[in-house]
Formats: structure tokens, sequence, C-alpha cells
């Protein structure tokens, strides 16, 4: 019986429907065009230059209507029962506290602006998995375009890091770094170690993505490579259906592919830039060894103070864009090698560290609430993932989707803690995709409706 059939007997009544959507059926051509125009929107996004610009501005505007576009196709259908329900309503919440503060903090329209985008993209990208996620083939078009913009954007950033900067690989650091690489690196280990389709192309995709993270010396980088390794491996240590084992054939053989990866890597990399090994000998032992952990945690400390210099700030808020500055206990441990100003240099963009941020901006009622709905992403990503491997289809690429939506979201959390996603409006929008992805079937977990999600 195939899978889809299986499906419509297991959801009753109303599965023809169901089976109707999953064919694609429900999907136009025009949406699908809209659709491919909601994700390239910011593929050519571009870091190091304050404000905006005119290329900028087209890209929001591209976006919004495409996602106009997309909202008028599926009448707006917004998630109004579950957890899907429930996480979007509280980041509703937490955008309207957010701006409310910012409204009596007379913060100015700019920062307010730049700041909250992100933010909203993030809703958009979430809305948007779970309207067309529900379709096999907008799902299929949703996550092959998702690829195909992270791969632009990671060429892209190079070019224009290198353009902007005048700097050489040399030289540079993150610059370079697409903030798309946790899903373009995502997408490399799913075709690799676990479908095991397009395994040259996903070889050389991880062995460029691997390169440029080295090259940068970034290695806050290195702990998205350690959340999807560790994901990836997870599904290798356990069979479909019989439970873990302790060690199998599958294993031992991407264990060698992996160490093939790293060592073609490396080598990359080395050509690239000869004195590699020297800037990562200074980045790990040298003088600057712990200073960007440690302006991170004054950046996050400092957020703290403000927020909690009277009641009123904390409970609700600040505002976004509102400025802070580093917190000056700190100054005696990174006050020697700072290099962009001193310690009361004031910042309003979110800062490195996502997670004090939304108690930051609406306050740490509603603020904790919104963070706990990004956590409780999390746990739908792991429960998404422990579902996959009960289940006999667990490496189709059937499942690719759920797959690339559960790692992808865990990679970009994992880059939360020295990258904030929400700088950044590419990172943003495909964490929201990411995350509906995992939400856009709810109807079975993938062991009962037999993974029919592309």
């Amino acid at each position: 019986m195939s899978l889809e059939r299986r499906a419509v007997l297991d959801l009753g009544e109303g599965g023809d429907q169901w089976h109707r959507d999953r064919c694609g059926l429900g999907m136009s051509r025009g949406a699908m065009v809209a659709l491919v125009l909601f994700v390239v929107s910011f593929a050519f996004d571009f870091k190091g230059r304050s404000g905006g610009s005119i290329a900028q501005y087209a890209m929001a505007v591209v976006n919004s209507i495409s996602f106009l576009w997309l909202a008028a196709v599926y009448r707006l259908r917004l998630p109004f029962s579950g957890w899907s329900g429930l996480l979007f309503w509280l980041w509703v919440v937490f955008l309207a506290a957010g701006s409310v503060a910012a409204f009596f903090s007379e913060i100015a329209p700019g920062h307010y602006i730049r700041t909250i985008y992100p933010f909203v993209l993030f809703a958009e990208g979430y809305l948007v998995a779970l309207w067309v996620g529900r379709d096999i083939k907008g799902a299929g078009v949703l996550v092959s375009t998702m690829l195909w913009v992270g791969i632009v954007s990671c060429v892209f950033t190079v070019w224009w890091g290198l353009h902007f900067t005048g700097m050489g690989f040399g030289d540079i650091r993150y610059q370079i770094l697409s903030p798309l690489i946790p899903f373009v690196l995502v997408v490399g280990v799913f075709d690799l170690f676990i479908s095991g389709r397009n395994r040259f192309w996903a070889f050389v995709l991880l062995v460029f993505v691997g390169a440029l993270i080295m090259v940068s010396v970034t290695r806050g980088m290195f702990l998205v490579v350690g959340v999807v390794g560790a994901g990836a491996l997870s599904a290798l240590m356990w069979s479909g259906s019989s439970g873990p084992v302790s060690l199998s054939r599958q294993t031992v053989r991407s264990g060698i592919v992996a160490l093939g990866v790293i060592a073609v890597m490396l080598v990359v990399a080395a050509v690239v830039a000869p004195d590699l090994w020297g800037r990562w000998l200074y980045r790990m032992f040298g003088a600057f060894q712990a200073t960007s952990l440690w302006m991170r945690v004054a950046a996050a400390v400092g957020q703290w103070h403000q927020l909690t210099a009277d009641l009123s700030s904390l409970l609700l808020g600040k505002g976004f864009g509102h400025t802070y500055h580093y917190a000056s206990e700190y100054a005696a441990t990174i006050g020697s090698y700072w290099r962009i100003g001193n310690m009361e240099a004031s910042m309003w963009y979110p800062g490195e560290f996502m997670w004090i941020t939304p108690l930051f901006y609406s306050g740490v009622l509603i603020g904790t609430a919104a963070s706990g709905m990004l956590l409780l992403g999390v746990m739908r990503a792991v429960r998404t993932m422990r579902d996959l491997l009960r289940s006999p289809e667990w490496r189709s690429m059937r499942v690719r989707s759920l797959w690339l939506g559960s790692l992808g979201y865990l990679g970009f959390i994992g880059a939360s803690f020295t990258a904030n996603p929400f700088i950044f409006r590419q990172s943003a929008l495909f964490m929201g995709l990411s995350l509906g992805l995992i939400y856009a079937i709810q109807s079975r977990p993938p062991s009962k409706i037999g993974g029919v999600v592309a």
C-alpha cells in the first residue's frame, strides 16, 4: 500500500482532501512563483553598511509583495489551535509589547524598524512554511529554493566581504560568513549522511562551507557544526524501528566519509589562507582568546542592567531599538583589546546573545514567554527527529522537509549563543521557515502518517 493511501486511511474523515493537498493539487503556479520570490527576496542581502540602501529597500519590497500574495492565496490562514497557534500568537504579543514600549520610550523610527524587522520576518517565514508545508509540491519547492538561496548567499557574502572590506583571505574574518551557513550545512549533512542522495554534490557543499568557517577563524560557528553533527549522528546510531545500536556498518562508513570531508576542507582552507594555522593558534591560545566571549557577556549584562533599573522597565521592557551599553564591570577584561570604541559606546541593534533581547525589548514576563516559544520549537524539533527515526521511511527523501526543518532550526539555535540570528534578515527569515516546516504537519507524527512530508 502506498504511503499516500496509508496516510488517507489513518487520517479517516477528511483524508481525501488531505491527499489532494499532499499531491500538490492545491498549489497554483502563481503561488509557487510567489513562494520562490519570498524566499529569494533577501538572497543578496549584505553586511557592512549602516542604515539602508536602495538595494535593501528593493529586497524588502519584493519580500512584502510576495508575502501579501501568498497571504491572499491562502486567505491569511492563521493558526489558532495547537502548539503552532500558541507559538505564533506568543510571538505576536511579543512584537506588540516591544512596539508599545518603543513608542513610549520615543525610540528613533529608523532604529525601531531596523531592529524589529528581522523579528517580523521570522513570523512571516513561520506562516509561509505553515501554509505551503502541507502541500507536498509546496514543501519541495520551499526546501529546494531555500537551498539555492543559501548557496547564493554564501558565495555572494564571500565576494561582498572581500570587496567591501578590501581585505584578503589572510585577514578577513566573519565578513565572509553568510547568515545562512547553518541551513546549507544541514542540507549537505542530510544528503551525504542520512539520505545518501547527491553524495558528491553534498561532499563539495560541506567542504566549501567548512573551509569558509576555517578561513574566517570564527569559533562560534563550530557550535552549529556540533549541533547538526549530533543530530545526524543520532540518526546513524539508531535503526528505523529497533532502537539504538552500538555501532553499525553505516556509522563506520559515514565516519570515514566525515574524516574525508574534514581532510579536504582543511587542505582547501590552508591553500586559500596560508597563515591559517597561526591565526587559529592566536584565536585559541593568544591574548585575544576570551575577549570576544566576554564582550558578548558584557553586552548581555549591560542590557540586563538597563532592564532592571526600574520596575516599569522590568515589566514592560525598553522597546525595539533601545540603546544599551556594555557593562562597565567587564572593562578590565576586554578594555585592552577594545578596537571599536570605549565601554560607553551606545548600541541599539539586538546584540550577539539572542536570549536576553526578548526580555530587554518587551519585559521579563512577555520576553520570557517569547524565549520559551523558541525553546518549545527546540523540543518540537527533537521530537520530530525522534518520530522520524522510528519510521521505516526515515531515510527517504519524502521526509526531507522535516529533517531540514528540524536540523535547520537547531542549527540556528546553536548559532544564537555567539551570533544572534535576529541581527540579520536572512537568518531570521530562514529560522522562521525552518520552524514552520516542523509544524506544517501536526495531524499525526511522521511514524503514523508514513512520513509523507516532501
